[in-house]
């Protein structure tokens, strides 16, 4: 079914003035045939600016998993506002919420916070190397784990600015090379490696896997069921 994806269009068009590549999130800028502007939302669904329906099953890739909009976190935020926006400061709802996580997570002892995936994931290498006093880290290819350059090594063009998107004028980014890393070893989706480590003393170095259950960095238009069309 074709959608109506006309002011998608427009949004797009008039972001692309002011934000690098017309979107906040790289991988965005794949998508096809625009990346979608939405304006609404609730429980299961959103609604695009064009009055499209969709059933979410992203979830914003993890952490809307009540939904959008749920009555008892909008209560919770809007007392929270009433007590302030930010402190810069510890506060009493910190160690409230690592003590939710460590209940809900059997592995989890401690917890950190971050501000982003990336920075997550570079405090999860670091606790990792330091616990096994090992360096080498194994990566699936096309599995992303942030844009940071010892990560954003085996991706496709879906995390980069792509030619629909860059001015033909403009030259492609360079891409990293693992030689640029040797600490990262990289596993091919077709299973072959490259500099994997062969070497026992090499394996001994291994600290830590990283990997993706599903990959939902690269989305297109096509692929979500729309429930109306305006």
């Amino acid at each position: 079914m074709s959608l109506n994806l006309t002011q998608s269009h427009a949004q797009h068009n008039r972001a692309r003035n002011s934000l690098a590549g017309g979107v906040a999130t790289a991988f965005r800028a794949a998508q096809e045939p625009v990346p979608v502007s939405f304006a609404s939302s609730a429980g299961a669904r959103i609604t695009d600016v064009d009055g499209n329906q969709y059933v979410d099953f992203a979830l914003s890739f993890g952490p809307l998993l009540l939904g959008h909009s749920p009555a008892p976190v909008l209560a919770a935020v809007r007392t929270q506002l009433g007590l302030g926006l930010g402190y810069g400061a510890s506060h009493p709802l910190e160690p409230a919420l690592a003590e939710a996580v460590c209940r809900t997570v059997p592995s989890a002892e401690l917890c950190v916070f971050s501000s982003t995936g990336s920075e997550a994931v570079h405090a999860a290498l670091r606790i990792a190397r330091a616990a096994t006093g090992r360096s080498r880290v194994i990566k699936f290819q096309g599995h992303y784990h942030g844009w940071f350059d010892p990560m954003h090594v085996g991706l496709s063009g879906s995390t980069e600015m792509t030619a629909s998107t860059a001015s033909k004028e403009r030259a492609s980014p360079p891409r990293l090379s693992l030689r640029m890393l040797p600490s990262l070893s990289l596993i091919t989706s077709a299973g072959r490696r490259s500099c994997w480590p062969r070497a026992e003393p090499e394996r001994q170095s291994i600290t830590t896997r990283l990997a993706i259950p599903v990959d939902s960095s690269s989305v297109s238009v096509s692929d979500w069921p729309s429930t109306k069309s305006s």
